[in-house]
């Protein structure tokens, strides 16, 4: 299977965390053992095991998708040929109506950076990767049919 491409951003989010979710991991397996002394007489009405059981569960989950996403991933540089929308390359598009809006693309996971960060997976990420300055493209969005012009394309600060 070949690896998905990710930003160094994104390498750096999943990295730190990892680390917070490794620290909270020991924080909630703490706390699974105390509630485990405290409560009702059974660990089956007791309210603090069974939310402290529920987090642990999620964190495990997260921790999985991310050293999966980091196992499966590549961290990919920036293409110095900026006339070409790619990985790593912060893009201003502007719609019909003239509203402009400034995206950076990045790899499988962009999107969990929130802010202006789209993964290269969405459809408007698909739309504009290989796409060049001055073309305009159709993007199909849940909200229905987008058209936008890509005015520049610079790296990512």
């Amino acid at each position: 299977m070949a690896k998905q491409l990710i930003t160094q951003q994104e390498y750096d989010f999943i990295v730190a965390e990892l680390a917070r979710l490794k620290k909270r991991d020991g924080v909630i397996t703490a706390d699974l053992k105390h509630s485990l002394n405290i409560g009702s007489e059974t660990w089956h009405d007791n309210d603090m095991y069974d939310t402290a059981k529920d987090q642990k569960q999620r964190i495990t989950s997260d921790k999985i998708l991310l050293e999966r996403a980091l196992k499966e991933s590549s961290v990919t540089a920036v293409d110095p040929d900026l006339n070409t929308v790619g990985i790593g390359t912060t893009i201003e598009l502007e719609d019909e109506a003239g509203q402009k809006m400034t995206i950076n693309l990045g790899g499988a996971l962009g999107s969990r950076l929130g802010g202006q960060w789209i993964s290269s997976l969405s459809p408007l990420g698909q739309a504009i990767l290989g796409t060049k300055t001055g073309l305009n493209i159709t993007v199909d969005l849940p909200a229905g049919t987008k058209s936008y012009t890509v005015v520049s394309i610079s790296p990512i600060k």
